[in-house]
């Protein structure tokens, strides 16, 4: 795929990237510039990258593996965390790929997910956009033992 100058945040100046940041470690999301750095993390998805993820707090795309996966799912239920098959879902990212998304949610703790509604997804929790639905089917799984 050609990078796009528009869409690509490749592209963005380093001052444009901080303010970007800056605003997103203060719950300040605009899904475009989400919409655009997911497409440029999805291409930076290597062989064994499962998918990829927001890491809120800091506002930075992160990928994971099936390792990583797995660290992140005894995380998750040690710390009362659920998913639901219901929250898996198809999206296009905005160059047209297609992807999965699912959803971690805790019981007693609320987020609108940017990354999820930069997709059109509205829903409470952390979205992971993975390459296949065979991820977020194990993920929903390992949940629900």
């Amino acid at each position: 795929m050609t990078s796009n100058p528009v869409t690509d945040s490749r592209n963005w100046s380093e001052t444009k990237a901080l303010e970007i940041y800056q605003k997103r470690r203060t719950g300040l999301y605009q899904s475009e510039e989400t919409r655009h750095e997911a497409v440029t993390a999805w291409r930076q998805l290597n062989k064994s990258d499962l998918g990829i993820f927001i890491k809120m707090n800091l506002g930075l795309f992160n990928m994971f593996n099936k390792k990583e996966l797995k660290d992140m799912i005894k995380n998750w239920k040690k710390s009362k965390c659920f998913s639901d098959a219901s929250n898996i879902t198809e999206i296009e990212l905005e160059d047209g790929t297609k992807a999965w998304l699912f959803v971690i949610q805790h019981k007693l703790y609320e987020t609108i997910c940017p990354l999820a509604l930069a997709h059109g997804v509205m829903v409470s929790g952390f979205c992971h956009i993975c390459k296949d639905i065979s991820t977020c089917q194990y993920v929903v799984a390992e949940m629900n033992k």
